[in-house]
């Protein structure tokens, strides 16, 4: 139940590499919008694992390479191979220095590779991200736990409900914080609802669904690589309607709508000639 409780906090609240990655490549878990691209869709996660591969292969080679390791730790997590995320997020820490973030991912990334229990060396990180933002969730929720597996009930309780009390009403790790007081309070787990909660306000329901544009920048910029190489090939050479089709919703995921339009009028261009194709992508 640890394991689960603490994979599931950091699947909410990783960034949307692994998806936009999986836009690029095609993934079982995104809605295909065609036969076609729902079989291109099932080698997507070959094609996912051939990139980590090659990017792996580029790190053995040259590993102080932080770009590297900013897209590969999250997609790790998504995967749930969190030893090689501890590492690529201890990789990270080394190269670029300690922040808030990048503290907090390795944190979490070690709590989730060791079934949910907070490891010292785990604790010792969060401690650190905590000091440099107070108000960051991911340490806030970790050292909670580790307050419990300490022993420590109400200072567990105390944490995640000022961790309640602070967070967005739409915050995405809010009902895995209230479901934990529930559970350290003998209470039944409550169902999240549209109030809004304590301490709350408006700007995370603004930014809903704009998780990319908000990645750390060398993120970003290893992302905003591949989705450009591959506009830039389809630009050249052309492509299918499935290519096109990733094309778009990866503009999309990148908080570029106007680009992901554009793209899909350049693909009806490119494929004038092909009725089933032009079908696609309406």
């Amino acid at each position: 139940r640890q394991r689960r409780a603490a994979s599931a906090f950091a699947l909410s609240t990783i960034p949307l590499v692994a998806l936009l990655a999986y836009g690029l490549y095609g993934s079982p878990d995104l809605p295909a919008q065609t036969p076609g691209d729902r079989q291109a869709a099932q080698s997507g996660a070959q094609d996912l694992m051939k990139a980590v591969g090659q990017i792996e292969a580029r790190l053995a080679a040259d590993p102080n390479d932080a770009r590297g390791w900013a897209v590969l730790a999250p997609v790790y997590m998504r995967l749930g191979r969190f030893e090689d995320a501890a590492r690529a997020y201890a990789a990270i820490v080394r190269i670029k220095g300690e922040t808030a973030e990048s503290l907090s991912d390795w944190g979490e990334a070690m709590v989730a590779a060791g079934n949910g229990i907070v490891p010292p060396e785990a604790k010792a990180a969060l401690t650190r991200a905590l000091a440099l933002d107070p108000k960051a969730p991911k340490p806030r929720f970790y050292l909670a736990r580790a307050a419990e597996q300490n022993g420590d009930t109400p200072e567990a309780i105390r944490q995640l409900s000022a961790l309640n009390d602070t967070s967005p009403a739409d915050a995405p790790w809010l009902r895995l914080v209230r479901e934990n007081l529930a559970r350290l309070r003998g209470e039944p787990a409550p169902q999240l609802s549209g109030t809004p909660v304590k301490g709350a306000g408006n700007g995370a329901a603004k930014g809903a669904g704009k998780d990319a544009p908000g990645l750390p920048p060398e993120q970003r910029a290893a992302i905003q690589g591949m989705v450009d190489g591959l506009d830039e090939r389809l630009a050249a050479k052309g492509g299918t309607v499935d290519e096109w089709l990733r094309l778009a919703r990866s503009r999309s995921v990148l908080g570029e709508p106007e680009r992901a339009q554009a793209v899909l009028e350049r693909a009806r261009a490119a494929l004038k000639s092909d009725p089933a194709a032009l079908a696609s992508l309406e």
